[in-house]
């Protein structure tokens, strides 16, 4: 007959390191050295700077939504403007027949917009280098003409700024 023995097999022991990982105490986890849990404070670490990372993308898309508020309803304002142009055109009458209030502003606006155009200054050639030197004219001026076309003269070896040569 065979008997049968029934074999006790202890609990280990933790390791004095386990403190550091997350893992349930009445488990037993076979590791053999490859991979395994995080450890506890990498894990808060890495939260640490998940909540850093999205604290920093929720500021940039509130800050971009408010860049881009004005524009929108600016657009959103000029449709409805022009939607009531056109109902106001097929009953024949102009949406600026309509008089304005006394506290409406929009004509000293444009008043002032027209007052104030803004223009777009000339650009202005890059001069050439004081230290270069033209070629003598036998007048008495030296010149340098650009790749551009563009001539430039001044007073023969006086090493002054070069002028511009509008013919």
């Amino acid at each position: 007959m065979l008997s049968v023995q029934a074999i006790i097999m202890e609990h280990p022991q933790r390791s004095l390191l386990a403190k550091h990982w997350e893992l349930d105490p009445d488990c037993v986890f076979l590791n053999h050295g490859s991979f395994g849990a995080t450890p506890t404070h990498i894990r808060n670490e890495q939260r640490g700077w998940m909540n850093l990372l999205e604290e920093v993308a929720k500021q940039w898309e509130y800050s971009l939504m408010l860049r881009l508020l004005g524009p929108h309803q600016g657009i959103r304002l000029e449709r409805l403007r022009a939607e009531l142009d056109d109902r106001y055109e097929a009953q024949n009458q102009r949406l600026s027949s309509i008089e304005p209030e006394p506290h409406d502003q929009t004509e000293m606006v444009e008043e002032a917009m027209n007052v104030d155009e803004k223009s777009v200054p000339a650009i202005q050639p890059d001069k050439p280098a004081a230290n270069l030197s033209g070629v003598a004219d036998g007048k008495g001026y030296e010149w340098i003409t650009q790749d551009d076309g563009m001539a430039w003269f001044r007073i023969e070896n006086s090493d002054s700024e070069w002028e511009l040569f509008e013919a």
